[in-house]
């Protein structure tokens, strides 16, 4: 670290420099000594990203000058990306211009056509592989030298900056490079992009926050001491009338104390520094007051010449800033120099243009011009800037938005479809909507803004479903209106998808069936209309998506229905690569795994053909393969299980553009990582990516997870809260109102949450809403954990047989078609029934097919209990030592995982063995299972059926079934042979011995 940083000025310095000199570090002492330690970090190799907040004139960009001439004293490059306030941020604009700074070559890393400055933005096929361009390019130019990089003023960058910086922030520590990014803290509201994204910068990339705050009165002093040299008392109270003016904000302070001096009431007499014995009594209170009182003493030209330089920008053109202020060479250079000499602008450091000393500076000139003013000079520089080759399209669009010129539409949709080009969706979304509200004005019911709306519709349909299905509502009207029936059907089915998103699923499917009826109605080739060419269709891909929602909804037989009768007609992939997706799906709830992985293969065959502009689409079909395919089916299969969740991450990383800050593709894959015990992994993902309420879909799909990891670790309360959260309307929620496979999943973990609490008529209510959905929808797959629902139940009520029954019900189901993790499910039931009721050579064998069944499918949670349930029967059998050593087992699993109820249920069993003899079981005559013996004790004494049920808490048909097995069982008939038949076998004692 360079010494001398914080030296404080000695007199012979403050007589030298005057109060023009630069900015000099005061009272952050603290702050600049971490920012040089993180600097010297990255230097070391350690790369490290620094979040520097304050409000505006602070000193953020004083201690970033700072860092920048340490950076030069070290020869390390600074590079710094800008954002600016009063104009538009194109595209990932701070990088942009940190890309431009490098000067870098052809040989160099190619992200210049990644992030170029015209409208291309050709050098990557997705926004994942621009991120990871980026990260190469940093990657390749820090093997030569570290880097600093500064980003100024985040608060007011784009959303595709953002998500670049937090991708780069992530992978920062492999690199020589420090990233300082500053923003003003007072421009955050809880909605504002930055302020989610800080607190993951935080946790992902252990981002240092720097914090700002205003001076106190002694760091006024301390500024007060490094401009000018007053005696003592004249020092103390300049200092204190500056921080009661400036209330701590050394900008404004440095600016007052500037405006002192012009004033005459700070000067120099005989080579001293003097303070005016009054100060005065009333001083400016805005920074834009201060401001326009040193420019009434620069004259008109000036004037003038910074006018048009504030609507130009904080950086503005020399050719065009002279044009627009109609000021001749001469004076044009004469206006320069004195605005230089007053401290409002300064040089680039490659010599070629000026730009404002500070934003403040900018802001209080703009605002300080008339509205008319503004809006005439906004025109002139549009009109300027379009009759120049190449001139950012976010940059016109803005200059003619403030003008309240038409053309900002052409040039905000222009920038839209850049931003879209650049994967940067919201913010396309985003240009569209601007354009919108001038059409809205302008040509309410245009076919253009009809068309308009759905292209925003489109791309806000994962970020903001219900924002989407407002702009679709909108074109519906505009349609209507105009009488345009073509984009009346793209509307109305665009609206029948966007209220799937948004978790109106009957609705949603009713709306895209008859926007498909209609479009069918309006000739041959309407429907086939290729979105890319018609943005009016994008929302709009006929059949293929009505089919995968008809099967994402349960309704199987309609999809495949759908799908075999589309597929002959349409020679368009990706409404074929849909169609083909839902017969897959639907053929794997069905059962039916050969036909499922035929549909399978050739999704993946016509999304290969399509090249990777649709990593969205072979993401989802890559998870659906996981879900409906591999693990029901082929989950022993483990190499193509990893090399399949392999291939959806990798697809899902690609498509992340498309999601919402607070929500990324990781919420599809969180059930295959909760059985596959990485369950530390999905709590942190699930703590940084809970979508919100509006986002139905995926929250079914999400909550669901995490409501089945809550019920496994312990916490029933919040597995309850997450089921009541997708189904308000509980068990009476109705077929085709949910998302069919999350909502089955809810129903089950429902059951057993009941079944935990011995609740059993909830219990009861939930097992008839999964045969419910099952009966309608006709599927497989579900069946045999409804039918272990069903015979849990039964074991809940001591109706042994029953249970049994139905725990062989569900095996048979699991073996045809063959379901490995169900099947293993169905032999760990059936081997706890058989433990119950003393049969230890099945429960041995089915415990035996359950453990083995627990290895080959590699799901940590199942093979601990299976471990538990196999220690009670080895401590039933007498087997001490092998029961303590599947407990230790189960034991490790559970505590890494980690499960609260299931250590719990370890402890217990633990403390059964350790308390004495082995647990004994009981073998009772004609193998009557113990709540059988005890309905047969409690008759054989001359209890009635009701009596028996009030002892035991059952009910009376309940006793009725028992007394019925165990007439079958020792083949007698009559209440004085069941007497007669227990006191043979001692379950009751004789009258003698009574």
């Amino acid at each position: 670290m360079r010494s001398g940083r914080a030296r404080s000025p000695t007199h012979d310095d403050r007589h030298s420099r005057g109060l023009d000199a630069g900015p000099q570090i005061v009272g952050r002492t603290q702050e600049q000594t971490l920012l040089h330690e993180l600097f010297e970090g990255a230097r070391a190799g350690h790369g490290r990203l620094a979040l520097l907040s304050g409000e505006a004139g602070i000193g953020k960009t004083t201690l970033v000058a700072d860092l920048g001439q340490a950076a030069k004293e070290q020869e390390v490059p600074l590079l710094i990306g800008h954002c600016y306030d009063l104009t538009t941020t194109p595209p990932y604009g701070p990088w942009v211009e940190i890309v431009r700074a490098t000067g870098l070559d052809r040989s160099q890393p190619p992200l210049r056509d990644l992030l170029s400055e015209d409208e291309r933005f050709d050098g990557a096929r997705n926004q994942m592989a621009l991120f990871e361009g980026v990260v190469d390019y940093l990657g390749r130019l820090a093997e030569h030298h570290p880097l600093l990089l500064v980003l100024e003023d985040i608060h007011w960058a784009d959303q595709a900056s953002l998500d670049l910086l937090r991708f780069v922030a992530r992978q920062l520590s492999q690199y020589p490079i420090l990233i300082l990014v500053n923003y003003r803290d007072d421009e955050l509201t809880r909605e504002h992009p930055l302020s989610r994204l800080l607190p993951l910068l935080v946790r992902e990339a252990a981002a240092s926050r720097i914090e700002l705050r205003r001076f106190n009165e002694q760091a006024t002093r301390e500024l007060v001491t490094s401009r000018c040299a007053l005696n003592e008392a004249d020092e103390r109270r300049l200092a204190g009338f500056l921080h009661a003016h400036a209330e701590g904000n050394p900008f404004f302070t440095s600016e007052l104390l500037r405006s002192l001096e012009s004033g005459g009431v700070v000067h120099r007499a005989n080579g001293d520094w003097v303070l005016a014995e009054q100060l005065p009594h009333q001083v400016p209170t805005l920074i834009r007051q201060i401001i326009h009182d040193r420019l009434s003493r620069l004259g008109s030209d000036v004037r003038t010449a910074l006018d048009v330089a504030a609507v130009i920008g904080q950086e503005p053109l020399i050719d065009l800033w002279r044009s627009i202020s109609g000021l001749n060479d001469p004076k044009f250079e004469t206006a320069i120099e004195r605005v230089q000499d007053a401290r409002l602008m300064e040089e680039t450091t490659d010599g070629k243009g000026f730009y404002f000393s500070h934003a403040l500076v900018r802001e209080a000139l703009y605002e300080g011009l008339s509205v008319l003013r503004r809006r005439s000079l906004h025109r002139q520089i549009g009109e300027a800037l379009i009759a120049i080759r190449g001139s950012d399209p976010d940059v016109v669009a803005n200059h003619f938005q403030q003008a309240g010129d038409p053309r900002a539409v052409e040039w905000l949709i222009r920038a839209g479809e850049r931003a879209q080009r650049a994967y940067a969706l919201l913010l396309a979304a985003d240009r569209y909507e601007a354009g919108l509200r001038l059409l809205e004005r302008d040509d309410p019911t245009g076919l253009e803004r009809g068309q308009l709306l759905l292209r925003t519709a489109y791309l806000l349909r994962f970020a903001d479903p219900e924002r989407a299905l407002h702009h679709a509502r909108a074109a519906e009207h505009v349609a209507s209106e105009s009488g345009e029936p073509t984009l009346a059907a793209y509307a109305l089915y665009g609206q029948g998808v966007l209220n799937l998103y948004a978790g109106h699923r009957r609705l949603g499917i009713q709306q895209m069936e008859a926007g498909v009826a209609a479009a069918e109605a309006l000739g041959e080739g309407t429907i086939d209309r290729n979105p890319s060419s018609d943005p009016s269709s994008t929302l709009f891909e006929p059949d293929g998506t009505l089919a995968i929602a008809l099967a994402g909804g349960g309704r199987f037989h309609d999809a495949i229905a759908l799908a075999e009768r589309s597929l002959g007609r349409s020679s368009d992939t990706l409404t074929n690569v849909n169609l083909n997706l839902a017969l897959a799906i639907a053929e794997g709830c069905l059962g039916r795994p050969e036909q499922s992985a035929q549909a399978f293969d050739k999704v993946h065959a016509g999304l290969e053909s399509l090249g990777n502009d649709h990593m969205m689409k072979r993401f989802t079909a890559t998870v659906h393969e996981l879900d409906y395919l591999v693990w029901p089916f082929w989950i022993e299969q483990r190499a193509l299980r990893q090399s399949l969740h392999a291939r959806a991450e990798h697809a899902g990383a690609l498509a992340d553009g498309a999601m919402p800050d607070e929500f990324s593709y990781h919420h599809m894959l969180l059930m295959f990582d909760i059985y596959e015990g990485r369950w530390a992994e999905v709590e942190r993902l699930a703590a940084s990516e809970l979508p919100p309420p509006g986002q139905h879909v995926r929250r079914q799909m999400m909550f669901s997870t995490l409501a089945m990891l809550a019920r496994w670790q312990g916490d029933a309360d919040r597995a309850w809260h997450l089921v009541h959260d997708i189904l308000p309307d509980g068990a009476a929620t109705q077929p085709g109102d949910h998302e069919y496979r999350p909502t089955q999943r809810l129903f089950r973990l429902a059951v057993e949450l009941a079944l935990d609490a011995n609740d059993l008529p909830t219990a009861r209510a939930w097992i008839e809403a999964c045969q419910r959905w099952l009966a309608w929808s006709g599927a497989v797959q579900g069946q045999v954990e409804t039918h272990l629902l069903q015979a849990r139940w039964y074991l809940a009520t001591d109706e042994i047989e029953l249970a049994r029954m139905h725990g062989h019900y569900a095996r048979n189901s699991a073996q045809s078609p063959r379901q490995p993790l169900a099947l293993l499910l169905a032999n760990r039931f059936l081997g706890e029934v058989a433990i119950r009721a003393g049969n230890l050579e099945d429960a041995n064998a089915h415990l035996g097919q359950a453990m083995t069944l627990a290895d080959t499918c590699a799901v940590p949670f199942e093979r601990a209990l299976t471990l538990i349930a196999l220690a009670e029967l080895r401590a039933v059998s007498g087997r001490l030592s092998e029961a303590r050593s599947a407990l230790d087992a189960a034991r490790n699993i559970c505590q890494q995982l980690p499960s609260r109820s299931a250590l719990e249920r370890i402890d217990r069993l633990a403390d059964r063995i350790s308390r004495g003899p082995p647990i004994p079981v009981v073998e009772y005559p004609a193998d009557l299972t113990e709540r059988e013996v005890d309905v047969l004790r409690l008759v054989a004494s001359g209890q009635s059926n009701r009596e028996v049920a009030d002892t035991l808490s059952l009910s009376v048909r309940t006793v009725e079934r028992h007394i019925s097995n165990i007439y079958g069982k020792i083949g007698v008939q009559g209440r004085s042979s069941l007497t007669l038949f227990a006191l043979r076998h001692h379950l009751i004692d004789t009258p003698d011995s009574r």
